[in-house]
């Protein structure tokens, strides 16, 4: 019998010493995974831009498709967001169908300096650098603050610049056959964008080719493509600089610059915004 009691009490010990474990196990992370759940919470800058890295440098990343680590996930930020310690990263390569939703919550103090972080030197600037082919993505419930999305002398063949999503999905894509030793185009018409109650403010983007505050470039031609809902741009700067070699004119818009697609804007304002484009 004393065996049987002290036995449950080691059990009961040991399951006491593991959780506060886990629990500063997920403190210390800064982000949460619940692949039954389908969900991602993030709680802090560790944990976004841990989160982040898995996209841009996660395992089994498709060049075309790319990640889909996330694919039918909702990712949930969880509190004001300071980026100020480190420069942020462009996330590449999101894939799949994913809703991020920052809870009304606040990212702030967001820099971005590079260059050529794309394919062929090119350049893909913003929270989301590139957004990968047929990828549908919904964006919303965040202010970013005090952002400041740069491409430095501007000169990369094309470049990308916005402070929410760089570059945008695209419809479809030509794919080599190696035996057939030609190009197949293959079709992913479901691209689209939905951005809802995104705020930008008190911000600068600059850069080479296309800049927008909210929607860098994208091209989609699906029935609802892309979706601006409740988008406000404050006190911010957007300019467009000179793409060398790209023989492009450059441009520098408020909430979005477009290829061929179908656009919807509902109840967006600008308040306070400079523009330049050479």
């Amino acid at each position: 019998m004393k065996k049987r009691i002290l036995a449950s009490v080691l059990v009961l010990v040991m399951l006491i010493c593991l959780l506060p474990v886990t629990a500063i196990a997920d403190e210390n992370a800064g982000w949460t995974v619940d692949d039954d759940a389908r969900t991602v919470k993030i709680y802090t800058a560790k944990g976004l831009r841990a989160w982040a890295d898995s996209i841009t440098h996660g395992e089994g990343a498709d060049s075309n498709y790319g990640c889909t680590r996330y694919d039918d996930f909702k990712v949930y930020i969880k509190d004001d967001i300071d980026l100020s310690d480190d420069e942020w990263t462009s996330i590449i390569g999101l894939g799949g169908e994913i809703t991020i939703d920052g809870k009304y919550h606040t990212i702030s103090n967001m820099q971005i300096n590079e260059q050529g972080n794309g394919e062929s030197g090119n350049t893909y600037l913003g929270f989301i650098g590139d957004i990968a082919y047929g990828t549908r993505l919904t964006i919303q419930n965040i202010t970013f603050e005090n952002a400041h999305v740069q491409d430095p002398g501007g000169d990369s063949q094309y470049s990308w610049a916005a402070v929410v999503v760089g570059h945008g999905p695209m419809d479809c894509f030509y794919h080599f056959d190696k035996v057939k030793k030609e190009w197949t185009k293959i079709p992913c018409d479901n691209a689209t964008c939905t951005f809802k109650n995104i705020t930008v403010k008190n911000s600068v983007v600059t850069g080479a080719h296309n800049t927008a505050a909210i929607l860098g470039y994208s091209s989609s031609m699906h029935n609802t493509s892309h979706l601006f809902d409740h988008c406000s741009v404050i006190d911010t700067f957007i300019g467009g600089g000179y793409a060398q070699g790209s023989g492009a004119t450059n441009t520098a818009a408020i909430l979005f610059c477009m290829g061929f697609a179908n656009v919807k804007v509902t109840d967006c304002f600008a308040s306070g915004v400079l523009l330049y484009s050479d």
